[in-house]
């Protein structure tokens, strides 16, 4: 750990993390010199009451850049990811951690941390146990690595100068415009169980506004709670325990989103191997011309197309 600076900002850029987390400790996949993992210092007037709505202001901030480079299906999902929509879930781009310390009522500190997929490799994209999307299969020519860090700051640190002097209110409105939870409903779990309602957007404090099955406004803290998107026609998504369930899983973990008009361009084509069943998560993804094969070559194994067919860019 480096001391925060008395003034300006302290950045630090890695290849890779061997304990890279997210939020609650989870694990974050930090593959070597494939994403973006950076780190900033910064001291807060105010105290420590202040760091609330942080997160919230440097995902604004991400999302601008972002968008900036020309990723303009990029949201955020409440409090800490940058996510893509994809049909009625939400694949995971990236994420924001804050820690934070110092004095009730004097300076505090904080360290901001951004993660960011680029380009994820295949062994570590397998290992994922959520469905994910990276900047290499957004559009036909992704920025250099370089290129976001450059612009990530260049919106983060006015933001968090912003921030300093104003709090959160001026991101308030920038939030909404990013916001992918809006009008969907959410499953909330806490200690005591789990409750559904409808999220419409975060109040002034930064907590998630919802509205629960009586009609009744709460508010959600962000704190050691889990939130989870459901499908816009309310229903949870289908026990693990269900082989259909375990198959998409675990395609949705292994295989990045990529729209049908990058398919179509790049010549892949939508197989599977002899031994998978075609369930109908399978018929689905080949319907919006996903791959769901790392094909590294011509394959009698593949159904639907011919060996000679295959055009072995599945990876």
């Amino acid at each position: 750990r480096r001391d925060t600076p008395a003034s300006g900002c302290a950045v630090l850029l890695a290849e890779r993390q061997t304990g890279g987390r997210g939020r609650r400790g989870r694990a974050w996949a930090s593959p070597l010199a494939a994403h973006v993992y950076l780190s900033l210092a910064r001291r807060f007037d105010g105290g420590l009451a202040r760091l609330g709505g942080l997160s919230l202001v440097a995902g604004v901030a991400a999302c601008e850049a972002v968008h900036g480079l020309g990723f303009d299906r990029v949201r955020l999902k409440w409090p800490n990811d940058l996510v893509v929509v994809d049909g009625d879930g939400l694949r995971k781009l990236g994420g924001l951690l804050v820690e934070g310390g110092g004095e009730v009522a004097g300076a505090a500190r904080a360290v901001v941390g951004v993660g960011l997929n680029v380009r994820m490799p295949a062994r570590e994209g397998g290992a994922i146990d959520q469905p994910w999307v990276e900047l290499a299969s957004l559009l036909d020519h992704a920025p250099s690595r370089s290129a976001v860090v450059a612009a990530l700051l260049a919106q983060l640190l006015p933001a968090l100068d912003q921030f300093d002097a104003h709090g959160l209110a001026p991101f308030l409105s920038r939030y909404a415009g990013f916001d992918a939870l809006a009008g969907r409903e959410v499953a909330i779990h806490e200690a005591t169980g789990a409750w559904h309602a409808t999220a419409f957007g975060i109040g002034d404090d930064g907590a998630l506004r919802v509205r629960d099955a009586s009609g009744s406004e709460r508010r959600v803290p962000a704190g050691a709670r889990s939130l989870r998107a459901r499908a816009p026609g309310g229903s949870l998504p289908a026990t693990p325990a269900s082989s259909a369930r375990r198959w998409k899983r675990m395609a949705a973990a292994a295989i990045p989103w990529r729209s049908p008009t990058t398919m179509a361009r790049s010549g892949w084509m939508p197989c599977r191997p002899a031994a998978w069943p075609a369930s109908p998560a399978w018929h689905r993804m080949r319907a919006a011309r996903r791959c769901s094969m790392r094909c590294a070559r011509a394959s009698p194994d593949c159904i639907a197309c011919a060996p000679s067919a295959c055009s072995g860019r599945c990876a």
